[in-house]
């Protein structure tokens, strides 16, 4: 199910789990095919060099739902994935939390038509796997099922999307629930870190907040609430499926078209136009804690996942701290200078403001070293020109980990819809790779220039640490 997800938890949740799976090694000691676009059947299309989307049909329906079909006949598996705009980006402040609780009381609450019970039973005897979760600026709603029980699933599936319910007693469930996360929520050093960070990177923006919202927000919900956010938000034009698996795409289109063709398109969901801090010169933030440990997050603006800078920023983030074991922080900071219990990077691409930060755990006597060693190596990629060894090096670990991540069914459909959703179009996901493998040591140099200027660095340690 959905947990909280802040830009504090998106980096909990995507580059601390790269983190603490290094920390658990360390104590255990394409060719040219052709591309189909255009209604179902494949159509025509043009040949382009392609991995995973060589074979994709879409499908516009004329009140603006996009449906993606990647069939695959290797197994009987079939996934569905529905990505929609929705999240802090799209909220209100007074109505914080409100796209993650409904993705969750949408999962929980049953429809109109179906007790939760008959949904439970009903997806699991067909052997499917579903839920759904919410971003900074995205939700989705995802079911992975085998070919035989796929149309009877997605029958089911299709009624949690259109005919939940929102019951009153699952929805106090679901506000419980969130109140706890948040009352304990600080209570890990690496939250509170990413809590103070996010404070000093965002300010007032709503990327500085949990996805689960506040307190008096969550609170404040009501069923018409969700009532009237899921009929804003689940409409045609801000749906994208896609389906990757077994399937037939005419069959598959008919069946899409017969539930949702007829309905209607409304008015897009608007993102919020606040803006975060100036970045005119470094900030200092500090939260003395009765630790053991120096839990440090510096960061600087990056580009957003929509500009044509990410790429580059994608290959310095693994370059820095990424990489697996072999990247310049491990190697100066942990390997050579003995200063880290753990580190590492995380680039958080959002549609909004975006950044790219380094994430170390260290002894408190050797703060000052850590900070020092910390900033120079984002300084160096200002000042000296990257070997075309370690930017090959670097570029291969990259793709070939990018590669390694969408060998899923459910893990390409739900690439092929982010990028389809976010205008990029579902092909990005090759053309990506090629991006990867055209950045050059003059764009790592010209990208760290532009942005690694004046950082936020938050610190969560023992009273007095900053004056050792």
């Amino acid at each position: 199910m959905a947990k909280p997800s802040s830009v504090a938890e998106k980096l909990r949740k995507a580059g601390l789990v790269w983190l603490f799976t290094a920390l658990l090694f360390l104590l255990l000691q394409p060719g040219r095919v052709q591309a189909a676009d255009g209604g179902a059947g494949g159509g025509g299309g043009k040949p382009t060099t392609a991995l995973f989307a060589a074979n994709v049909v879409k499908k516009v329906f004329p009140n603006g739902l996009t449906l993606l079909i990647k069939p695959n006949y290797d197994h009987d598996l079939v996934a569905v994935n529905l990505n929609l705009r929705m999240g802090l980006l799209y909220e209100q402040p007074e109505q914080y939390g409100i796209s993650s609780l409904m993705q969750r009381c949408l999962l929980y609450g049953g429809t109109v038509n179906r007790e939760p019970h008959q949904i439970y039973q009903g997806l699991e005897q067909l052997g499917a796997y579903w839920d759904a979760g919410c971003d900074l600026d995205s939700g989705n709603l995802w079911l992975i099922v085998t070919k035989p029980g796929f149309y009877r699933a997605l029958e089911i599936y299709f009624d949690l999307i259109l005919h939940p319910a929102f019951a009153e007693w699952d929805l106090e469930l679901g506000k419980k629930d969130r109140l706890e996360q948040l009352r304990t929520w600080d209570d890990s050093p690496l939250n509170a870190a990413f809590s103070l960070f996010s404070n000093g990177f965002f300010g007032t923006h709503p990327y500085n907040q949990l996805s689960i919202g506040r307190e008096e927000t969550i609170s404040a919900l009501t069923r018409d609430d969700l009532l009237a956010w899921h009929e804003k938000i689940y409409i045609p034009n801000n749906m994208v499926f896609s389906v990757v698996g077994n399937v037939n795409p005419d069959e598959v289109v008919a069946c899409f078209a017969k539930v949702f063709g007829q309905r209607e398109k409304g008015p897009l969901p608007k993102a919020s136009t606040q803006t975060i801090p100036s970045k005119d010169e470094d900030v200092l933030l500090y939260q003395p804690r009765d630790l053991e440990r120096a839990y440090l997050i510096l960061g600087y603006p990056a580009p957003s996942v929509l500009q044509e800078d990410a790429p580059v920023m994608a290959v310095i983030n693994s370059l820095l701290g990424a990489g697996g074991m072999g990247n310049r922080l491990f190697r100066e900071l942990r390997d050579k200078q003995g200063l880290a219990y753990a580190i590492g990077t995380d680039y958080i691409q959002a549609k909004g403001p975006s950044f790219i930060c380094a994430i170390m755990i260290t002894a408190p006597e050797n703060f000052a070293l850590a900070r020092v060693g910390l900033v120079e190596e984002f300084k160096r990629l200002r000042e000296e020109v990257i070997s075309p060894e370690e930017l090959e090096n670097t570029k291969k670990w990259l793709i070939g980990n990018f590669i390694m991540e969408q060998e899923t069914t459910t893990a390409q459909g739900s690439l092929l819809g982010r990028f389809e959703a976010l205008g990029y179009g579902y092909d990005y996901i090759d053309k990506y790779l090629e991006l990867i493998q055209g950045v050059t040591p003059e764009d790592i140099q010209r990208v760290a220039k532009k942005y690694f200027n004046h950082y936020v660095l938050a610190v969560l340690a023992p009273e007095g640490t900053l004056i050792q």
